[in-house]
């Protein structure tokens, strides 16, 4: 080999150096690769590379920038020629304020004037005042309301055991998928039995009775459940909600159309509050 040939000149400093060499090597592993693919060619940064904080930050600062630059400056310029227009306007707005809590006022005074009236006349009849869970007031003779209480703990009582009810159905999974309703009932019942052991669990029989019974909440079960036995739930809602004060729906393997699904649990949600659906 020529000593032409064995010797190269860096462009940028001049210096010459021998092909294989140290300088040699540390040259080519900073020469762009123009045929491969191992040459880096560093992008520009963008707004995307900014971590998560900074980009709301930037955002943010725009927004008040354009908030000042295309709202506030405009409106202290106007003001500024229009100050007499400006003042009649924010007077206007602050004696309606005025009047509006003072005649807010004045109504709230009277009600509660109506009201100690009211409790006075009541109280002179010998009643006495009720108020239910759901903050309704009633007034009744002394028997009345003592029986009423006791009406509204058993009530209570109830809800809160729909309520468990329902965390344990949710939290029930059967031990194995069956062909037939048949077999979800009877698991499920034996679940909800051993976790409801002062009430009632009963496993119905026949078309025209829920599938459980716990005390008066009503269980229906379906399972596989596809669109024909989606589309029997409201029948179920109709028929169930004129003997139980609550209904739990429970639906094993959903193979329905989400689309009547969705559609159906609307109309139940709506017209039924009194029932909850479970979906497994």
């Amino acid at each position: 080999m020529s000593r032409r040939g064995r010797y190269r000149t860096d462009p940028v400093t001049g210096i010459r150096y021998e092909k294989g060499s140290l300088m040699d090597m540390t040259n080519k592993s900073s020469r762009p690769n123009h045929g491969g693919s191992s040459y880096y060619a560093p992008s520009e940064p963008t707004i995307g590379d900014l971590p998560p904080w900074a980009q709301i930050l930037l955002v943010v600062l725009v927004f008040v920038v354009m908030l000042w630059f295309f709202v506030i400056q405009p409106f202290i310029k106007w003001i500024d020629e229009n100050t007499w227009l400006a003042l009649f306007i924010g007077i206007v707005i602050l004696s309606l304020l005025a009047a509006a809590v003072m005649l807010y006022l004045k109504h709230q005074k009277q009600k509660e004037a109506e009201r100690i009236a009211f409790e006075k006349e009541q109280k002179s009849k010998g009643l006495v005042l009720f108020k239910d869970r759901h903050e309704n007031e009633k007034w009744g003779k002394p028997d009345e309301v003592e029986a009423w209480r006791r009406e509204e703990q058993i009530q209570i009582e109830k809800e809160s055991i729909f309520n468990r009810i329902i965390e344990q159905i949710e939290r029930f999974e059967p031990s194995r998928r069956y062909g037939n309703e048949f077999g979800y009932h009877t698991e499920l019942q034996g679940w909800l039995k051993s976790k409801f052991q002062d009430a009632k669990v009963e496993l119905q029989t026949g078309a025209s009775r829920p599938d459980i019974v716990i005390n008066d909440i009503a269980i229906e079960v379906k399972g596989p459940t596809d669109n024909q036995a989606l589309n029997t739930l409201t029948t179920k809602c109709l028929k169930y909600s004129h003997y139980y004060k609550h209904l739990i729906i429970v639906l094993f393997e959903p193979i329905f159309s989400e689309s009547n699904y969705d559609e159906i649990i609307a109309g139940i949600e709506k017209y039924f509050p009194n029932v909850k659906v479970i979906r497994k």
